[in-house]
């Protein structure tokens, strides 16, 4: 018998149970087996906390970025993408206000606006899907007879989920709109709008005057987008561009309610709305019928004298209102006002008669004899010489030079062999150079002359070498040339040369055609520079009279009124016995001065000048007429001005 006892079998047990796990029993228990009933001891881990720090730090920024980006998105940017949001539903929609109509001064319309179709697309309410995107623009693209990438080409330009109308078609006329209107409804995201453009109904003649609207570039958008929508036009050039903020007016806005397709479904809180203003109505100083006469008169001469261009000016010497304005070749605005003229514009900017440019206000001549009634004046005034004056005329003037006595110079006279004995009434009446060298620059016996500066200085008081100042865009200066100017420019001194030939509007004196009006006009007047002025008066939408413009005197009392008063005798006599005598027949008593000015290679040239007031004693009108290379002003501009004289005292 075994020594084997249970007491024995139960020590064996507890020893098992307290044995370590990779132990091997007699009974073949398996490796790693552990008791259920048995205690694993647990293992004890120590981590220091600097090896967490990293962790803790990562977690940190992790939280702090998202939490800013989260305050960023519902703080600073949750405005903008409630707006985004509740523009699916909810929209501002514009009323277009109407442009103001231009007037001239009895009334008559010279511009309107008529009706212009236009399609536009909302990218936001396109389909974000292509395919259906792509069906949308297909047919609209039938449907008005435009190809689907003309359609897609400004679309590029702007980003999908833009809410501003991108204008994709123009000019559409009524049976395309027509046809667009009855498929708008299944088209999300296109808009059919009415967008007036301009009709300029009173011809060519006005181009230059009225100018033209197009469509606001995107630089102009981006300096006034408070006012303006892309699709809107504005004044480019003329009285458009001067006066565009009388005419553009106040948009109109309203809160609407739209459906998934970009559809008005409800106007919302209209007693919130804000009605559209139109735009101010211009009533200007212009008389159309005298514009049409003048347009006539000096297009039927620049034909017959074979001339490039030409212009004509009328205004009244007593406010200094523009009457008539014309400037030759000239252009239909209309082609500007419906669109992007493409290649008639090209047309135009590459013609070398430069019909876009205006010669009335822009262009600068030599003035030739037309300057000669300005040196009496301030030959009388500073003493120069008086009523008594005479010199004796042989057709030229010889002159020594200054520091060599052996070389002499000859000026001379336009007429060969000269007027005689002449002082200054005969002189501004026949139009005689050897006169005016003297007074300009001496070199006649009891004659000093004014000298360069202050020939100048009298020219400027008349207003040449400034602009006038005229309500429209555009305006030169002209130029008053003086020994500085010569020196700096051209690097040459001065000589009396330079005088005798400034004297007589020839040399580097240069004028626009509104500046040699605008002198004449203070002779004619008595003494007194008037700014001249287009906008004679202001309306609103209902015709009544929001601002008259009182007449604006740049200078006045120029010169003393009896050497003004003969000043215009000796114009008075250019009618009734001097260069101008064809006038004598007119029903009023007309004063003038003819002038022929030299330009091109070796003076070869002449543009033909004539300005005239009328009637004398009490004038109510002063024009001017330029023809370019016309020849002589008393053959090629006096009849332009006695076909204007005979319609405007016919009325």
């Amino acid at each position: 018998m075994s020594d084997f006892s249970f007491d024995n079998f139960s020590n064996l047990n507890k020893k098992l149970k307290k044995a370590p796990r990779h132990h091997r029993d007699l009974d073949g228990w398996q490796e790693g087996f552990v008791p259920q009933d048995e205690e694993a001891p647990e293992a004890e881990v120590k981590v220091s906390p600097r090896t967490l720090l990293p962790l803790y730090i990562i977690a940190g920024l992790l939280f702090a970025i998202l939490g800013g980006r989260l305050f960023w998105l519902q703080i600073f940017k949750g405005n903008q993408y409630f707006a985004q949001a509740e523009g699916n539903r909810i929209r501002i929609e514009v009323e277009r206000a109407p442009r103001g109509v231009i007037y001239d001064r009895n009334k008559t319309p010279l511009v309107k606006n008529i009706p212009n179709f236009e399609v536009s697309i909302i990218p936001a309410d396109l389909p974000k899907n292509e395919a259906e995107k792509s069906k949308i623009l297909t047919t609209l693209s039938g449907a008005i007879g435009v190809s689907v990438e003309q359609i897609t080409a400004p679309l590029l330009k702007v980003g999908p989920y833009s809410f501003d109308p991108v204008l994709v078609a123009e000019k559409l006329d009524l049976e395309k709109a027509l046809i667009l209107e009855a498929k708008i409804s299944n088209l999300p995201g296109v808009r059919l709008n009415i967008n007036p453009i301009r009709q300029y109904v009173g011809g060519a003649n006005y181009s230059h005057i009225l100018g033209y609207t197009g469509k606001i570039s995107p630089e102009e958008y981006e300096k006034r987008k408070s006012d303006y929508l892309l699709t809107d036009w504005t004044g480019k050039t003329g009285l458009e561009a001067q006066y565009e903020n009388l005419l553009k007016g106040i948009h109109g806005k309203r809160l609407v309610e739209v459906d998934a397709k970009g559809q008005v479904v409800k106007n919302l809180y209209p007693s919130n709305s804000l009605n559209s203003t139109a735009g101010d109505n211009l009533v200007l100083s212009l008389d159309s019928g005298l514009e049409a006469k003048m347009a006539e008169a000096l297009l039927e001469s620049v034909k017959q004298n074979k001339s490039k261009g030409g212009a004509a000016i009328a205004l009244n010497p007593q406010t200094g209102e523009i009457l008539g304005m014309v400037s030759y070749p000239n252009f239909d605005n209309n082609i500007f006002a419906a669109g992007s003229p493409g290649a008639e514009y090209e047309k135009l900017a590459k013609d070398p008669a430069r019909p876009l440019f205006n010669r009335a206000i822009s262009g600068t001549y030599p003035v030739g004899s037309t300057i000669k009634p300005l040196v009496a004046t301030a030959g009388l005034t500073e003493g120069v010489i008086s009523s008594s004056t005479s010199i004796a005329d042989k057709g030229v003037l010889t002159v020594k030079h200054q520091y060599d006595p052996s070389i002499t110079f000859t000026f001379p006279d336009w007429k060969p062999g000269g007027h005689g004995s002449v002082n200054v009434i005969k002189a501004i009446a026949e139009s005689c150079d050897i006169f005016f060298y003297a007074v300009g620059g001496g070199g006649m016996p009891g004659i000093k002359g004014l000298g360069a500066l202050k020939l100048a200085s009298w020219m400027n008081k008349f207003g040449l070498g400034a602009k006038t100042g005229i309500d429209l865009p555009s305006e030169a200066a002209g130029l008053v040339p003086t020994p500085e100017w010569k020196q700096k420019v051209k690097g040459e001194p001065w000589y009396v040369g330079d005088t005798y030939h400034a004297a007589i509007g020839q040399g580097d004196v240069l004028a626009t055609p509104l500046q040699d009006l605008n002198y004449t006009a203070t002779v004619a007047n008595g003494g007194t520079l008037y700014k001249p002025k287009l906008l004679r008066q202001v309306l609103d939408a209902n015709g009544n009279v929001i601002k008259d413009f009182a007449p604006e005197v740049i200078r006045a009392n120029i010169a003393p009124k009896n050497v003004i008063d003969l000043v215009r005798t000796g114009m008075r006599q250019t009618v009734t016995a001097g260069t101008a005598r064809s006038l004598s027949s007119l029903p009023v008593a007309v004063a003038g001065k003819t002038g022929t000015s030299q330009y091109g290679p070796q003076n070869s040239k002449t543009h033909a000048w004539f300005t005239a007031f009328a009637p004398f004693d009490n004038p109510t009108i002063a024009l001017v007429v330029l023809v370019e290379g016309g020849g002589e002003g008393s053959s090629a501009s006096v009849p332009v001005a006695k076909k204007i004289l005979e319609y405007w005292f016919s009325k």
